[in-house]
């Protein structure tokens, strides 16, 4: 009981701390595209030289890329598929054999054109659950010649591995390493983050964009080699992002009590015009160094006027104040409100009101915003956070 409630509670509260807004950094689609093109062009280049040379170097530099190539497409454990063997290649279902009469009928024409073109092989997973690894028309070719240059190349007879290590091992190549040279090969921005977990988050992260239904979520939880539990829970990544354009949608509705306007949408048919609008504070000028609590030092403090002095006499630092005109109440447009939720959108997630320089930063960077004063901005994005925060607190309760 002692190690329960003195160590192991505050381990695991402790690990649990660590987790939380840590930031989650995933893939680069644009390193990913051009890892993908750099591979392809390496099987082509390593195809025609195997089958040029047939000499070993060749052989190894084919099987290397065509590993990465599958574990990248796949989204697939590096392990598993380093472990896909020549009878399973060879004994792979047939779509034209294995499918009924209805599941064809039920297909559109690109879909028929997909499962043509692909070939599917199941491997064993993780807890020696089945798995499917998918084979594109370049990545088979290049297979079938991988297969065939075996014996020429002087790769073991013994070695049930299409990715066989070396001539007398009886062990599979390491697709980890393999995926990670192919990386800093290509000459990435971040190749550190490419991993076969990390791909495999990724992709459950970026489908979050798509509707997919609860048979769909399942047939890719199935594809990774888990169940829809474990997809949801430990690889979909829930974004900052998600929570910022989608759940924030929803909240707001709650907040302004129109749910009932709602009913029977989904989120992405509640549009930004049926939003509450963004209110700014009736006295955000006049409260400023209350709120920030301190004056910046882009902020030059009014400089004391003697008493004695005209109206005419002004120390030489003090300058005339200007009289502004008081205006009527301006409503945002949506582009508006879309530019400054979009560009304060961590500010909004950390509750940090923004300061007079990020303000003028947001203008500079969206010039539909020039008619708004800055501090007009930073009330906005003030009300709400602290919006946010009620909303929280009734949560709580």
């Amino acid at each position: 009981m002692e190690w329960a409630s003195h160590i192991s509670s505050n381990a695991l509260n402790t690990l649990y701390s660590r987790k939380m807004n840590k930031t989650q950094l995933l893939p680069i689609t644009e390193d990913l595209l051009k890892l993908n093109t750099f591979i392809s062009n390496s099987i082509k280049m390593n195809k025609e030289r195997l089958q040029t040379f047939s000499d070993s170097e060749s052989w190894k530099m084919l099987a290397y890329c065509l590993l990465a190539r599958i574990i990248l497409f796949n989204k697939r454990r590096s392990e598993e598929a380093a472990r896909l063997t020549i009878d399973s290649y060879n004994s792979r279902p047939q779509w034209s054999e294995q499918s009924t009469t209805e599941l064809k009928n039920s297909l559109t024409p690109f879909e028929v054109k997909l499962a043509e073109r692909l070939a599917v092989v199941e491997i064993p997973g993780k807890r020696a659950k089945k798995v499917p690894v998918l084979l594109t028309d370049e990545v088979r070719v290049a297979l079938d010649l991988l297969i065939s240059k075996r014996t020429d190349c002087g790769i073991s007879g013994n070695n049930p591995y299409i990715f066989a290590c070396s001539k007398n091992s009886t062990q599979s190549l390491r697709g980890h390493d393999y995926l990670s040279k192919m990386c800093k090969l290509a000459d990435l921005r971040n190749p550190e983050l490419i991993t076969a977990t990390k791909l495999r988050k990724y992709v459950a992260t970026v489908c979050q964009v798509f509707d997919l239904t609860e048979t769909e979520s399942d047939w890719l939880a199935r594809h990774l080699g888990h169940d829809i539990r474990v997809h949801r829970e430990f690889y979909r990544l829930h974004e900052s992002t998600v929570e910022l354009t989608k759940v924030s949608k929803l909240l707001m509705a709650v907040d302004e009590g129109k749910v009932s306007t709602f009913a029977g949408k989904s989120l992405a048919d509640i549009d930004i015009d049926n939003l509450p609008q963004i209110v700014e504070s009736e006295n955000g000028s006049d409260c400023e160094a209350e709120l920030d609590g301190q004056i910046s030092p882009q902020d030059n403090p009014p400089t004391e006027v003697s008493k004695n002095a005209s109206p005419t006499e002004l120390p030489k630092n003090a300058s005339p104040k200007r009289t502004l005109q008081k205006r009527g109440k301006q409503p945002w447009t949506p582009k508006e409100k879309e530019a400054v939720m979009t560009y304060f959108k961590i500010n909004i997630r950390n509750s940090i009101v923004p300061g007079k320089i990020d303000c003028m930063k947001c203008i500079e960077a969206h010039p539909l915003l020039d008619q708004r004063d800055w501090k007009k901005i930073k009330y906005a994005v003030k009300n709400v956070i602290d919006k946010n925060k009620k909303l929280k607190k009734k949560h709580t309760m």
